[in-house]
């Protein structure tokens, strides 16, 4: 091998796994690629896992003296394909690039898994085996230097600012998930939940302030035309829980009304008021003692238009002996409702754009995930718990808070349709629990089941 390439396909195979046991595969690859692109490019600098990501490090950089840059993945290895896609997904570079793992060094399980997490709009791809192989050195400049040139080029056509995603999610303290204060914001500082005898899970025997909690954000990635005052009004107006449950006036104001999920979103107690920066949507709790103020949600929707939602009641199982269960079938649907309210939003002040989306799960150390379909052996059931059968003991979230974001077109959203990116953040927070796919949805039919259309503790 010289210069971290290799002389043909061949010597690449059988290299391969070796390369991939010894974790020297990215290494390899980031350094092949610097070289390549400091020829096409002398004046750019290359960083690898430059961390421009929360939650993850992507694998190079390549930085130019204008201010743009270049995100590269390699996608070498099947069950991080999801996490990798997620990489370039929340890059801000001008130009995302894939680089795929040849069909025949996995038998095109790579390829496969790739365009299966990301059937439409895939970013631009490479072979690896043109990165590291030199007789392939003068295409993959060629492709490179195509491929990076036209995604400038584009760029420059369009004058369309871009958010900075990195900091608005450190101003919802969502940017380290090991930072203790992850996820403590003005959302969760109310929320209860209740704790109850997990012998008697029927029996309601206290509550107290959530120590644990989940938050949906959704963020648009250019900014709204909207002013502050237009996004309050129609906010206030859109939120207004006697009008979203009056079916009578849903059908006269949106004709062919086809996505909204107003069913499972816990909008019909709630109450509205308006502050100097935000519209604050929220449930207080019902039997809560008058000088307390406790709440069952809270949705914010602030000058920028970014919705922010926050709930513990609802996705979050506290028990007297200690467990903590994460509902994950409340949360797939709440967050699925969630994007469709958005949508409703944004269609009315006149928004097209992409969406940064995110769940949050705070304080999830030592818990457990929860409300599956049938058929899915589930921490509710007392028979979970047996001694003889140990499997939940690896069943545990292993990190102290969980993160999980998107890029998407909520345009795409259909009604009574799962959109792909349920499944995905799904898969996601499973495997956060150590569980090899989500069991929120129903095995043969590969939906989510109308028994878990429920959003409130069972």
């Amino acid at each position: 091998m010289q210069d971290y390439a290799f002389q043909s396909l061949s010597d690449l195979s059988q290299a391969f796994p070796e390369l991939k046991r010894k974790k020297m595969l990215h290494p390899t690859t980031e350094k092949r690629l610097a070289l390549l692109l400091k020829d096409i490019y002398p004046e750019a600098y290359p960083k690898s896992e430059p961390g421009e990501i929360p939650g993850g490090r992507s694998d190079l950089a390549f930085y130019f003296g204008n201010g743009r840059y270049v995100m590269f993945e390699v996608f070498a290895t099947v069950s991080q394909v999801a996490q990798d896609l997620r990489h370039l997904e929340q890059s801000n570079a001008q130009a995302r690039i894939a680089i795929l793992a040849d069909d025949i060094l996995d038998q095109g399980a790579v390829f496969e898994e790739y365009f299966g997490k990301r059937p439409r709009d895939p970013f631009p791809w490479v072979r690896l085996s043109e990165i590291l192989v030199t007789e392939n050195e003068t295409t993959a400049k060629k492709q490179l230097k195509q491929i990076i040139d036209e995604a400038f080029d584009s760029d420059s056509v369009s004058s369309e600012l871009i958010v900075d995603i990195t900091s608005r999610l450190e101003e919802f303290n969502l940017r380290d998930i090991s930072d203790p204060k992850f996820g403590a914001t003005k959302l969760t500082k109310n929320l209860y939940q209740f704790v109850r005898g997990f012998q008697r899970s029927g029996l309601e025997i206290g509550t107290q302030a959530a120590t644990s909690s989940t938050m949906f954000l959704g963020i648009p990635t250019t900014p709204l035309k909207s002013g502050a005052n237009v996004i309050f009004k129609v906010a206030r107006e859109l939120f207004d829980s006697n009008r979203w449950y009056d079916r009578k006036w849903v059908e006269k104001k949106r004709p062919g009304f086809r996505y909204y999920a107003y069913r499972i979103f816990p909008l019909e107690n709630a109450h509205v008021r308006t502050e100097q920066k935000e519209v604050v949507v929220e449930e207080k709790f019902s039997f809560q003692e008058p000088e307390k103020e406790l709440l069952n949600f809270v949705l914010r929707i602030n000058e920028f238009g970014e919705v922010s939602f926050a709930t513990s009641i609802h996705t979050v199982d506290q028990f007297k002996e200690g467990i903590r269960i994460f509902r994950l079938g409340a949360i797939i649907h709440l967050f699925w409702s969630f994007l469709c309210l958005i949508r409703e939003f944004q269609e009315s002040i006149g928004y097209n754009g992409n969406n940064h989306v995110c769940i949050a799960m705070v304080n999830t150390e030592g818990s457990h995930l929860g409300h599956f379909a049938e058929g899915w052996p589930d921490p509710h059931n007392r028979t979970y718990w047996n001694p003889l059968w140990s499997g939940w003991k690896d069943e545990v979230c292993r990190s102290p808070n969980v993160l999980v974001c998107r890029n998407t077109d909520l345009s795409t959203l259909e009604w009574k349709v799962e959109p792909e990116i349920i499944y995905d953040v799904a898969e996601e927070i499973a495997r956060a629990y150590n569980q090899p796919e989500a069991r929120c949805f129903d095995k043969q039919t590969r939906k989510l089941p109308d028994s878990l259309w429920v959003v409130a503790p069972q």
